[in-house]
């Protein structure tokens, strides 16, 4: 996800130079905090880092730091936050109301603060709209780093598919039976701006879930389910790991439960599950020949992934690593 303040590249529109280091490019962004078991987790909630590098298309060398509390006001709170997916700041402030790393930890990993001064008025209507010193000198201690917690978006889930690949076309076909593929949205797409979609990680799957997904895909009931190895011959691996992240984990469908969207699950972008256990399901109608040809139309799908704890018919946004 692009985050906060890409206004570095916007504001300056070019690399920043400092000395004799090298041009650094905003790259990324986040929220973190570290965890009961000493994890750094990133999410919603927390100490917000930035992370630049020489290149905005390279991992091989970063930079992390943190912003300065100074000019920071609610506006930019809630325009941070809509920048980096959420709907608005429920709460933000400084480390000294809040620790969510500790110092100690900012000292090892020689976070230090690099953006200072950020400020927002009234007219602007987005984070790279506001101005803000980036990468200079200042008088910010580590206790007025900026810290916030954004309120999710209602995710819903927009629709599901089962898929296979047509090596001649190219392209995934859609049956009703298939490697499942789900995609979400918020409501705010606009345009050509992607819905993240993905696979569904078998862990907690059974039979009561299989048959409400397939009878959310139009079905009566699932003929058969499972994950690997059948997963992997309607869509080949190369193509699930590079592009189809596990976007849902943890599908429990109570025996009460009539439509999969009574079901309980997890979406996180990083969880225990491996490309290898995502899910694939054949559906029937109930009619003695079902068929098994596919729909001539091919899915149009962009890749994404996305990090929310949900109930399957509306879906709450949640910090995850």
């Amino acid at each position: 996800m692009k985050t906060l303040l890409v206004l570095v590249i916007v504001v300056l529109g070019c690399a920043y130079t400092r000395g004799e280091e090298p041009n650094l490019f905003l790259v990324d962004a986040g929220l973190y905090l570290k965890d009961d078991a000493g994890e750094i987790q990133s999410g919603h909630e927390g100490l917000l880092v930035v992370h630049f590098a020489e290149s905005p298309n390279t991992d091989d060398w970063w930079m992390s730091g943190t912003v300065c509390d100074d000019s920071f006001n609610s506006h930019a709170a809630n325009l941070t936050c809509q920048y980096l997916g959420f709907r608005y700041a429920e709460t933000w402030g400084s480390c000294s109301s809040r620790t969510y790393i500790p110092e100690s930890d900012l000292e090892e990993k020689d976070i230090q603060i690099l953006i200072d001064e950020v400020e927002c008025g009234e007219e602007d209507t987005r984070i790279t709209d506001c101005r803000a010193n980036i990468l200079e000198e200042h008088d910010c201690g580590r206790s007025e780093n900026v810290w916030l917690e954004c309120a999710g978006p209602e995710w819903q889930l927009h629709s599901a598919h089962l898929v296979r690949w047509n090596d001649q076309t190219q392209s995934l076909n859609e049956g009703r039976e298939g490697f499942l593929l789900v995609r979400l949205t918020d409501g705010t797409e606009q345009g050509d701006e992607p819905a993240p979609f993905g696979s569904v990680c078998d862990d907690y799957f059974d039979d009561h879930a299989a048959n409400l997904s397939c009878q959310y895909l139009g079905h009566k009931f699932a003929e058969a389910w499972g994950s690997e190895p059948e997963n992997f011959e309607f869509v080949p691996e190369e193509i699930v790991e590079q592009y189809v992240p596990i976007v849902i984990d943890d599908v429990q469908c109570d025996s009460w439960a009539t439509t999969i969207g009574d079901c309980e699950a997890r979406i996180l972008q990083e969880t225990d599950c491996e490309r290898s256990e995502a899910l694939w399901l054949r559906c029937s109608s109930g009619d003695e020949e079902d068929g098994d040809e596919d729909e001539s139309q091919a899915l149009d799908l962009d890749f994404g992934g996305a990090k929310v704890t949900m109930n399957l018919d509306k879906f709450q946004r949640k910090w995850n690593f």
